[in-house]
């Protein structure tokens, strides 16, 4: 049994990283979020951009050290492609948590999961295959 579970994690480490890293980034997210838009009372619009672009910085240096070990020195041409992932990611997020706060009255943070559950595939493919494409190092 241990033995299968060490060769599943092996197997799929990459991902494993990449979620771990997700997952974290979104409680920096809402962390973010909620201390914007209680404490400080900012519009929800506002909040979610402001916490976006900060867990997208925190985001990207921890898939580029961590899930995808990357050893580029062209780390602008990283952010660059990167910047563009997050910006269809971005869009995606604020359609989406737009869309079930005036549309369907829902809680902005549920949007805000919402977006995070579309995009978290789309920002896989597009890490892997494109913003750290043979410049990575598959993490074993």
């Amino acid at each position: 049994m241990l033995t299968s579970l060490t060769n599943l994690y092996l197997r799929y480490k990459t991902i494993i990283l990449f979620l771990i890293t997700g997952g974290v980034t979104s409680v920096v997210y809402f962390l973010l979020f909620f201390l914007l838009w209680n404490l400080l009372s900012l519009n929800y619009h506002v909040a979610v951009s402001i916490a976006y672009l900060g867990s997208v910085l925190f985001y990207f240096n921890t898939n580029r050290k961590m899930t995808f070990k990357s050893q580029d020195t062209r780390v602008l041409q990283q952010l660059v492609r990167f910047g563009f992932m997050v910006v269809i990611s971005y869009f995606i997020t604020l359609l989406t948590v737009h869309g079930m706060v005036e549309y369907i009255r829902f809680n902005p943070a549920i949007g805000m999961a919402m977006g995070i559950i579309i995009t978290t595939p789309a920002n896989y493919i597009m890490a892997k295959w494109w913003v750290f494409r043979n410049n990575m190092q598959v993490a074993t």
